[in-house]
């Protein structure tokens, strides 16, 4: 029984935890735009009112289903490992089978169209994609930024090349590249391993591609319209901007007790 209820219970769990709000802020200025500018001949075919109850229902609807599976597939623990952009095109196909006749319904009560006027590949095919784009935006945080999942935080040692006065880990094609006050070296590993195992390590993940050592961390500098992380061994590393307040979180909160440990980094490097 606990094979049946376990899944269950994980997925109601991961829903409860959903952005709900996110999603009006996202569907609200679509409905607008929708109605206002009446795609899919919808601005000649219904009038003001009834276009714009259509498109609440429609992108309510739709992004209801959509909703129910995207998230929760950003958050299976199985597919760490895949391109979030991927598993996005994928809950978006999965959920345009019930967005699609929910669109069927609409069509039929709104302007009277039949499944044979309608074609039902192709409607798939474009709820799938309009799906997949409104979703890109909806759960950009989840794909690129800071609330993306990372795999499951190990209790086990750190591997010996993560081990000493780390400065900053950079990702590189395969390869990690590890930075400490010693010098630097390349190592086969995946970026998001690498930071699993650094999990209970004092730093933060500035960039899709950097991780830095919270001691080694010396400002946060603004150049031009992109910031930068200033390091105490004179490099300086991009900062996104979905990591910047993990970035400045970092600087104030840990600045003043790194201080010690930051000055004698710094005469280990120099």
């Amino acid at each position: 029984m606990s094979r049946i209820t376990r899944p269950i219970g994980w997925f109601w769990s991961v829903l409860a935890r959903s952005p709900w709000r996110r999603k009006l802020l996202v569907a609200a200025p679509a409905i607008v735009g929708f109605t206002v500018l009446g795609p899919f001949a919808t601005y000649l075919e219904i009038a003001p009112l009834p276009r714009l109850l259509y498109w609440t229902l429609e992108l309510l609807g739709v992004g209801f289903f959509m909703h129910l599976v995207i998230w929760p597939l950003l958050h299976l623990q199985a597919l760490v490992s895949w391109p979030r952009p991927l598993l996005v095109l994928i809950g978006s196909a999965i959920a345009a089978l019930p967005g699609t006749a929910i669109i069927y319904a609409l069509e039929a009560a709104f302007r009277g169209m039949t499944l044979q006027s309608l074609g039902t590949t192709s409607l798939w095919a474009m709820v799938t994609m309009v799906g997949w784009m409104i979703a890109s935006v909806e759960f950009a945080p989840e794909i690129f930024g800071s609330n993306r999942l990372l795999p499951r935080k190990s209790s086990a040692p750190l591997p010996s090349p993560l081990q000493g006065s780390l400065i900053s880990l950079s990702h590189q094609d395969h390869y990690v590249e590890i930075t400490r006050t010693s010098g630097s070296e390349l190592i086969r590993m995946r970026f998001l391993d690498a930071l699993s195992a650094l999990h209970a390590q004092p730093g933060a993940r500035i960039h899709r591609s950097h991780w830095i050592a919270a001691p080694a961390l010396v400002s946060v500098d603004r150049r031009g319209h992109r910031h930068v992380a200033s390091l105490i061994d004179g490099r300086t590393l991009p900062i996104s901007r979905p990591y910047l307040r993990a970035a400045r979180d970092l600087l104030s909160h840990g600045h003043t007790d790194a201080r010690t440990t930051t000055e004698g980094l710094v005469g280990k490097a120099s």
